[in-house]
């Protein structure tokens, strides 16, 4: 949204980041932006950013959940204690999060093949995306204020093909 300029951190090859942010302000005065500051200090855990609304940042992270999870981390109290977990971890690993329609799509890795699943901005599991198959998915991207997504989908015995899903 323009709002904060968000900037991953790696050292190396490791699987771990810190994440360190600015907040810009209004982008049409730059001379008001903030210095940059340390929202995740140690290289602990993989953060992925998802989206961002208003002053909540939401993340995909495998802190103290190895399969992953989402959590969200609202900026005005950005302690760790304060963070709220909207996806918990399950038995199936989280592979990849888009925010398209006011839904989280997640993609897991379940049993070798990939299942998509619809979760509110609140965490609700609101239901699963049927692919053709057991298979790969990749792709679920857009917008927040979009109604549809493309993705991609292929198996051993299917190519790859493109996918419409309309909200």
């Amino acid at each position: 949204d323009g709002r904060y300029n968000v900037i991953g951190v790696w050292r190396g090859s490791e699987n771990a980041n810190a994440v360190w942010i600015q907040d810009l302000g209004d982008p049409k005065n730059p001379e008001l932006s903030a210095p940059i500051t340390k929202l995740i200090p140690d290289f602990e855990a993989s953060f992925v950013l998802v989206a961002s609304r208003g002053s909540t940042l939401y993340f995909r992270t495998d802190l103290k959940a190895p399969r992953g999870r989402i959590v969200e981390i609202d900026l005005s109290n950005p302690r760790l204690a304060h963070w709220k977990t909207l996806v918990p971890e399950s038995k199936d690993t989280l592979r990849g999060v888009n925010l398209v329609g006011n839904e989280f799509l997640c993609s897991y890795m379940h049993d070798a093949h990939s299942v998509v699943r619809r979760y509110s901005l609140t965490g609700k599991l609101l239901g699963t995306i049927e692919t053709p198959g057991l298979g790969s998915v990749r792709g679920l991207r857009g917008k927040r204020e979009h109604r549809e997504t493309f993705y991609s989908f292929n198996s051993y015995t299917d190519p790859y093909s493109i996918y419409r899903y309309d909200f």
